[in-house]
Parts: C-alpha cells; sequence; structure tokens
C-alpha cells in the first residue's frame, strides 16, 4: 500500500514538473526583446527604430523600417547611414504614443530614405544611426541594417512599389 502511494506522489510530482515548462527557470525567453523579422531595431530614448533593413534590386538602394515613440511628448528624430553608403540625413516628427512607418506598412507616411552612390552589395550590411533631439536629454544608437533583394516574396512586393517608375508622360501630337 505504501509502494502505491509512493508511486502515485512520484507521477503526480513529475506532472506538475514537466507541466511547469519555463516557468521552472530564471531565464523566460518570452519576456526578451529580439527582432522577430529581417530587419534589425535599435533604441534611442524614447524613440525606437524597429525592423530597419535595406532592400536592393543592383541599380537602387532603399532604407526601410519604423519609427516608434512610447514617450507622452512629441519627438524630433533623425535617421542617418554612418558608413556602408551613403544617403540625406531625414528628420522625423513623431507624435506621442505614436508610429511612423517609411518605405512601407499600412500606415506609411514617410518615404524611403534612399542610399545614394556606390550601393552595398545584397548580404552586406550598413550601418544606420538614430538620434532622439527633442525631447531631451538627447539620446542616438547605432546599428547594423542587412541589405536584401527581392528573394523573399514579402520583400519583392514592397520592391515593386518602391522600385516602379512612373512611366513617361505622352507628349502631344505623338
Amino acid at each position: 500500500m505504501l509502494v502505491r502511494k509512493l508511486a502515485v506522489v512520484a507521477v503526480a510530482l513529475a506532472l506538475v514538473l514537466s507541466a511547469s515548462g519555463c516557468s521552472m527557470s530564471r531565464n523566460v525567453a518570452t519576456k526578451e526583446v529580439y527582432a522577430p523579422s529581417d530587419g534589425n531595431q535599435l533604441d534611442a530614448g524614447q524613440v525606437h527604430g524597429r525592423n530597419l533593413l535595406v532592400l536592393s534590386d543592383g541599380k537602387s538602394a532603399y532604407l526601410i523600417g519604423s519609427l516608434l515613440n512610447d514617450g507622452e511628448t512629441t519627438a524630433s528624430a533623425q535617421v542617418s547611414v554612418v558608413s556602408g553608403a551613403t544617403a540625406a540625413i531625414t528628420p522625423f516628427t513623431i507624435e506621442a504614443r505614436s508610429k511612423v512607418d517609411f518605405g512601407y506598412g499600412s500606415g506609411t507616411t514617410a518615404s524611403a530614405i534612399k542610399l545614394e552612390g556606390a550601393l552595398p552589395a545584397v548580404g552586406s550590411n550598413i550601418e544606420v544611426e538614430l538620434y532622439l533631439s527633442n525631447p531631451t536629454p538627447e539620446a542616438s544608437a547605432t546599428v547594423a541594417v542587412q541589405v536584401l533583394d527581392g528573394t523573399i516574396p514579402t520583400y519583392a512586393e514592397i520592391m515593386t512599389e518602391l522600385f516602379a517608375t512612373p512611366a513617361p508622360e505622352a507628349t502631344p501630337g505623338n
């Protein structure tokens, strides 16, 4: 009888321990911040860059991504390419508790950032800086951003929109 009770307790203990899963350890993966896509992320004060990546067709390249402001005030930020390519410094104003998509997304409110000069090769990285100038204190962060092409269907769709060239205007009389 005692053996049977010990066996039931052992089975019950084994079930409890196996059902507890991740919560038995202190390193719970669901609490770790990570980039769930190909794009990279960075944080500069209350502004956060998310899903930053470069799309290139070999002739042109664009930096796309999102900026989120989790602060209580409107933020002024700049995105610049530090190395690996060149692009104009691009200013953004992000309202409190809102997001600005540039180059893609249903909430796209800004154009993608066009890279100029010698283009980075697909598969390489460029270095991008996010600089928060307002509200104070100022903050900045830098991250390596990968250069991708249209191999992945999702990016092929975005590239179709980014790289679309307007049809030439018809000349009267022709």
